[in-house]
Protein backbone atom coordinates (compact mmCIF):
# COMPACT_ATOMS: atom_id res chain seq x y z
CA UNK A 1 0.00 0.00 0.00
CA UNK A 2 2.53 2.28 1.10
CA UNK A 3 4.11 2.30 -2.67
CA UNK A 4 0.59 4.03 -3.83
CA UNK A 5 2.64 7.20 -2.25
CA UNK A 6 5.40 7.63 -4.16
CA UNK A 7 5.53 10.45 -6.56
CA UNK A 8 5.65 8.64 -9.89
CA UNK A 9 2.07 7.34 -8.42
CA UNK A 10 0.56 10.77 -8.12
CA UNK A 11 -1.48 13.44 -10.66
CA UNK A 12 -2.67 16.45 -10.02
CA UNK A 13 -6.34 16.29 -8.62
CA UNK A 14 -8.67 19.08 -7.62
CA UNK A 15 -8.69 18.81 -3.75
CA UNK A 16 -11.61 19.39 -1.65
CA UNK A 17 -14.43 17.48 -3.27
CA UNK A 18 -12.32 15.01 -5.10
CA UNK A 19 -8.70 14.13 -3.77
CA UNK A 20 -9.99 14.85 -0.21
CA UNK A 21 -14.13 13.81 -1.06
CA UNK A 22 -14.81 11.42 -3.33
CA UNK A 23 -11.62 9.82 -4.60
CA UNK A 24 -10.77 9.67 -0.77
CA UNK A 25 -14.39 7.53 -0.22
CA UNK A 26 -13.68 5.57 -3.12
CA UNK A 27 -10.22 4.37 -1.75
CA UNK A 28 -11.08 3.75 1.64
CA UNK A 29 -14.26 1.60 -0.11
CA UNK A 30 -11.55 -0.27 -2.21
CA UNK A 31 -9.57 -0.74 1.33
CA UNK A 32 -13.15 -2.75 2.76
CA UNK A 33 -13.16 -4.64 -0.34
CA UNK A 34 -9.73 -6.43 0.08
CA UNK A 35 -10.19 -6.87 3.43
CA UNK A 36 -13.76 -8.36 2.67
CA UNK A 37 -13.24 -9.92 -0.22
CA UNK A 38 -9.37 -10.90 -0.25
CA UNK A 39 -6.88 -10.98 -2.84
CA UNK A 40 -8.05 -7.75 -5.59
CA UNK A 41 -6.16 -6.02 -9.05
CA UNK A 42 -6.54 -2.58 -8.49
CA UNK A 43 -5.52 -0.11 -11.68
CA UNK A 44 -5.89 3.09 -11.03
CA UNK A 45 -4.59 6.15 -13.36
CA UNK A 46 -5.82 9.46 -15.61
CA UNK A 47 -7.17 10.09 -18.57
CA UNK A 48 -6.78 13.26 -20.76
CA UNK A 49 -8.84 13.97 -23.35
CA UNK A 50 -6.86 14.25 -27.03
CA UNK A 51 -5.72 17.82 -27.65
CA UNK A 52 -5.23 20.44 -25.32
CA UNK A 53 -3.47 19.14 -22.03
CA UNK A 54 -4.08 21.84 -19.27
CA UNK A 55 -0.35 21.79 -17.27
CA UNK A 56 0.28 23.62 -13.65
CA UNK A 57 3.51 24.94 -12.50
CA UNK A 58 6.85 25.67 -13.88
CA UNK A 59 7.35 21.94 -14.70
CA UNK A 60 3.97 22.05 -17.03
CA UNK A 61 2.56 18.65 -14.83
CA UNK A 62 -0.12 17.68 -17.23
CA UNK A 63 -3.85 17.67 -15.34
CA UNK A 64 -6.04 14.96 -15.84
CA UNK A 65 -9.53 15.33 -17.09
CA UNK A 66 -10.33 12.53 -14.74
CA UNK A 67 -9.45 9.52 -13.20
CA UNK A 68 -9.75 5.81 -12.99
CA UNK A 69 -10.34 2.84 -10.78
CA UNK A 70 -10.50 -0.83 -12.18
CA UNK A 71 -11.16 -3.30 -9.48
CA UNK A 72 -11.00 -7.20 -10.57
CA UNK A 73 -11.86 -9.74 -8.06
CA UNK A 74 -10.20 -12.96 -9.65
CA UNK A 75 -11.74 -15.28 -7.42
CA UNK A 76 -15.45 -14.09 -8.28
CA UNK A 77 -14.14 -13.63 -12.25
CA UNK A 78 -16.08 -9.71 -10.77
CA UNK A 79 -14.54 -5.90 -12.16
CA UNK A 80 -16.15 -3.38 -11.22
CA UNK A 81 -14.73 0.65 -12.35
CA UNK A 82 -15.55 4.02 -12.16
CA UNK A 83 -14.75 7.32 -14.30
CA UNK A 84 -15.36 10.57 -11.95
CA UNK A 85 -14.21 14.15 -13.76
CA UNK A 86 -11.16 15.50 -12.13
CA UNK A 87 -13.29 18.52 -10.40
CA UNK A 88 -15.18 18.56 -6.80
CA UNK A 89 -17.88 16.06 -6.81
CA UNK A 90 -20.42 15.32 -4.47
CA UNK A 91 -20.07 11.67 -2.99
CA UNK A 92 -23.55 11.12 -3.11
CA UNK A 93 -23.46 10.58 -6.80
CA UNK A 94 -20.12 8.25 -7.08
CA UNK A 95 -22.64 5.25 -8.25
CA UNK A 96 -22.94 7.70 -10.99
CA UNK A 97 -19.85 7.33 -12.30
CA UNK A 98 -19.47 3.56 -12.69
CA UNK A 99 -19.12 2.38 -16.06
CA UNK A 100 -18.06 -0.75 -17.95
CA UNK A 101 -14.45 -2.03 -17.64
CA UNK A 102 -14.52 -1.87 -21.47
CA UNK A 103 -15.30 2.35 -21.38
CA UNK A 104 -12.01 2.40 -19.18
CA UNK A 105 -10.38 0.68 -21.67
CA UNK A 106 -11.31 3.09 -24.78
CA UNK A 107 -10.28 6.17 -22.89
CA UNK A 108 -7.29 5.24 -22.05
CA UNK A 109 -6.21 2.67 -24.46
CA UNK A 110 -5.11 -0.14 -21.82
CA UNK A 111 -6.00 -3.39 -21.86
CA UNK A 112 -6.57 -4.48 -18.47
CA UNK A 113 -7.13 -8.22 -18.65
CA UNK A 114 -5.73 -9.61 -21.90
CA UNK A 115 -4.36 -12.60 -19.91
CA UNK A 116 -8.08 -13.95 -19.87
CA UNK A 117 -9.89 -15.81 -22.12
CA UNK A 118 -11.93 -13.90 -24.60
CA UNK A 119 -15.08 -15.25 -23.59
CA UNK A 120 -14.27 -14.15 -20.02
CA UNK A 121 -13.06 -10.58 -20.55
CA UNK A 122 -16.40 -9.86 -22.66
CA UNK A 123 -18.72 -11.21 -19.47
CA UNK A 124 -16.34 -9.19 -16.84
CA UNK A 125 -15.80 -5.65 -19.14
CA UNK A 126 -18.97 -5.27 -20.99
CA UNK A 127 -21.61 -5.16 -18.13
CA UNK A 128 -22.03 -1.82 -16.23
CA UNK A 129 -21.66 -2.01 -12.36
CA UNK A 130 -25.38 -1.88 -10.82
CA UNK A 131 -23.79 -0.75 -7.77
CA UNK A 132 -20.80 -0.78 -5.73
CA UNK A 133 -19.68 -3.84 -4.60
CA UNK A 134 -20.88 -4.37 -0.86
Amino acid sequence: MSESFYLSNMVPQAGEGMNRGIWAVLEKKARQWVEKRGELYIYSGPIYREGDVKTIGRNKVAVPDALFKVVLDPARHEAIAVIMPNRRLDTRDMPKYLVPVREVERLTGLEFFSTLPQEEQDRIEVPKPEDLWQ
